[in-house]
C-alpha cells in the first residue's frame, strides 16, 4: 500500500521543530477571520495561513487545505499558505485510495478475500481515517487507471517542487508544526484528527488536542533548496516508473516463475505492456537535473554558512529547519560529477566506466525521444545464469550511439 511518508517524510521531516502539537486557542473561527474588516489583506492571509498550519499539525488535512486555499484567495503571494497548499495537494490525490483500488484487487480472488477482511476491520474504526481511505469512487479497474492516479500524484509533486523553487528567493518562512504531525501521513495514519468541526469548515474546536510547548523553526533559501532537491529525487523516480504501460502486470504476476526469459515473455504477451504512456513526464527530468546542479553548487559555495562546524551538528544552523547543517563532503569529486552531468545534458559525452574504458552516452536522446516500446530493446539472448548477454538494439534507443552495450554486458560472469 502506498505510504505518503515515503515521499514526504524525507522532504519535510527536517523542516520543522521536534515538538508536539500546540493549539493557540480552544476554537478558531475561520469565517470571523475572513470577515474581519480591521485586518489588511496581508495580515488576514497570514492569520489564515497560521490557522492552516495549526490544522495540519492536528492532522486535519481537509480543513487545513480549505483554510490555506482561503488564505491564497485573499493574498496569492503568502509564502506559508503557498507552501502548505503545495505540501497538502499530493495527499489529497489519494482520497479514498483503499476503496478506489478494490475493482482491480477483485480481479485476483485470492488477494481480494484478504483485502475484503482487512477493509471490513478498517471500517469498524469509524474515524476520519476510514472516511479518508475508504470513501471514494471505485474507479481503478486496471493498471492503466492506477497509473493515471500516480500521474496526477507526480503532477502535484512537480507543483510542490516548483513552489519550493519559487519561494527560495522570498522571505524566510516560520513554522511551528512538528515533523510527526506535518509529514507522518500514511494510509494507515492519515486524518486521525483531534479537531472537531463545529460549523462545517468555518469553526474548529481544538479542546481535545494535546497542548505542549512548540519551537519556531525558519526556512530560508538553503532549507527550501534542500527540500526541493529531495522532492525532485522522488519525482524523478516515480516519473521513470510510471512512464511505460503496466497493463496486465497484476494478473500476470501470479504466473511469474523466476526465469527471466520466461517471465519477460509473459509480460510482453500483453500488447500494451511496456509501451510509452501518453502524457508521460520524462521530458521534465532534464530541467530537474539542471536545478539539482544549481542547488548543489549553491550548497558548495555557502559551506561556511551552511556547515560552519565542518560536519553535521545542531550548532550549525540553530533556529532553522535543517538545523544540523547542509554539509558537502568530497567537494572536488562532487564538482567533477556536476560538470559531467552538465556535459551529458548538452549532448553525447565520454563517460569512464573503468580506469581503462570509456563509452559515449547521449542522455538528451533518451529524454527528447523516449523509448516508445520496450520490445525495441528487450534482451535478445540470456546466459545460463539468466543474465542478459545482448539486446535487440545495441544502442539502447540511441543512448549509447556507439553500440557499446555489448561491451558492458560482456563484463558479467556466469559460473554455472
Amino acid at each position: 500500500m502506498l505510504r505518503l511518508s515515503q515521499i514526504l517524510v524525507p522532504v519535510l521531516s527536517s523542516m520543522t521543530a521536534a515538538s508536539a502539537f500546540a493549539s493557540p486557542a480552544k476554537t478558531i473561527n475561520v469565517a470571523a477571520i475572513v470577515a474581519d474588516s480591521a485586518m489588511s489583506k496581508e495580515v488576514k492571509a497570514q492569520a489564515l495561513a497560521d490557522t492552516s498550519e495549526t490544522l495540519l499539525a492536528a492532522q486535519a488535512l481537509f480543513p487545513a487545505a480549505h483554510t490555506a486555499k482561503a488564505a491564497l484567495a485573499i493574498d496569492a503571494a503568502n509564502p506559508k499558505a503557498r507552501l502548505l497548499m503545495a505540501v497538502i495537494a499530493p495527499q489529497l490525490e489519494l482520497k479514498g485510495i483503499v476503496g478506489r483500488v478494490e475493482p482491480l484487487v477483485q480481479t485476483r480472488p485470492e488477494i481480494h478475500s484478504r483485502f475484503a477482511k482487512a477493509t471490513a476491520r478498517f471500517r469498524k474504526v469509524n474515524s476520519p481515517l476510514a472516511d479518508f481511505a475508504l470513501n471514494g469512487p471505485k474507479d481503478i479497474h486496471t493498471e492503466s487507471d492506477a497509473q493515471e492516479l500516480i500521474a496526477r500524484y507526480i503532477y502535484r509533486l512537480d507543483q510542490l517542487r516548483r513552489t519550493l523553487n519559487d519561494l527560495k528567493n522570498g522571505p524566510e518562512i516560520p513554522l511551528h508544526t512538528s515533523p510527526d504531525s506535518l509529514v507522518q501521513f500514511t494510509v494507515a495514519q492519515a486524518m486521525v484528527s483531534c479537531v472537531a468541526e463545529i460549523e462545517q469548515g468555518r469553526v474548529y474546536d481544538f479542546s481535545n488536542c494535546p497542548a505542549t510547548k512548540t519551537a519556531e523553526h525558519r526556512l530560508n533559501r538553503a532549507d527550501l533548496e534542500a527540500a526541493q532537491q529531495l522532492v525532485a529525487g522522488y519525482q524523478t523516480l516515480l516519473t521513470f516508473l510510471n512512464a511505460w504501460d503496466f497493463s496486465g502486470a497484476y494478473q500476470t504476476s501470479i504466473r511469474v516463475s523466476g526465469n527471466r526469459e520466461h517471465d519477460m515473455k509473459l509480460f510482453l504477451a500483453n500488447a500494451k505492456f511496456g509501451t510509452l504512456r501518453k502524457g508521460n513526464a520524462i521530458g521534465v527530468i532534464p530541467d530537474i537535473a539542471k536545478d539539482a546542479v544549481i542547488g548543489a553548487r549553491y550548497a558548495i559555495s555557502m559551506q561556511q554558512e551552511l556547515c560552519p562546524q565542518g560536519k553535521q551538528s545542531t550548532q550549525n544552523r540553530p533556529g532553522y529547519a535543517f538545523e544540523k547543517g547542509l554539509c558537502v563532503r568530497a567537494k572536488n569529486k562532487l564538482e567533477r560529477t556536476l560538470g559531467l552531468i552538465e556535459l551529458m545534458l548538452k549532448g553525447p559525452t565520454a563517460v569512464a566506466v573503468s580506469e581503462s574504458e570509456v563509452i559515449t552516452v547521449d542522455a538528451p536522446a533518451f529524454f527528447s525521444q523516449p523509448l516508445k516500446d520496450v520490445r525495441e530493446i528487450v534482451p535478445a539472448k540470456f546466459d545460463k545464469c539468466g543474465r542478459v548477454t545482448s539486446l535487440n538494439d545495441r544502442t539502447v534507443n540511441g543512448i549509447l550511439p556507439n553500440a557499446d552495450v555489448h561491451r558492458l554486458l560482456a563484463k558479467q560472469t556466469c559460473r554455472k
